[in-house]
């Protein structure tokens, strides 16, 4: 398995091809209310770096990036497979490695998570994330909540 980062020619295969795992796609929806894969490479392009991870094959199964908001902020995010699961101690370990990366450029990393993705708040908890239960916000189509997490 590789980490490396994100080649244009990776765009076309990321757009039609990926197959966001579905608690991944129901939240980008929910939060924005658009096409989930036109916010995948939105995300993509306003982002300073980006990264996939591949399985032996080259298949990718995880996207990552970071957005630079200033004042040393930075919104980070990630989407994934269904192959992610299969690979979930190697995602772990570079996640880890990214984390530490992000926070040698930035002073808080953070962004928004889905209540209803429990997948994922297991997974940012475990990188040490936390989560403001205080700020739970409402998603664009109102039926689904939101939660802040940061790490220093």
């Amino acid at each position: 398995m590789i980490r490396r980062e994100l080649l244009e020619s990776d765009l076309e295969y990321l757009m039609y091809d990926f197959r966001l795992r579905e608690d991944d796609y129901e939240e980008l929806g929910d939060m924005t209310g658009e096409n989930p894969y036109k916010c995948l490479v939105n995300s993509i392009e306003l982002s300073q770096d980006c990264s996939v991870l591949c399985d032996n094959e080259n298949n990718i199964f995880c996207v990552f990036g970071s957005v630079d908001l200033g004042n040393r902020c930075g919104r980070v995010w990630m989407l994934a497979n269904n192959a992610f699961d299969n690979h979930r101690l190697y995602a772990l370990k570079e996640a880890r490695k990214q984390v530490a990366e992000w926070l040698s450029k930035y002073t808080v990393i953070g962004n928004m998570c889905s209540l209803k993705n429990e997948k994922s708040i297991k997974f940012l908890e475990w990188l040490g994330f936390t989560f403001d239960t205080n700020n739970i916000v409402c998603g664009n189509n109102h039926n689904t909540n939101f939660i802040m997490f940061t790490k220093y």
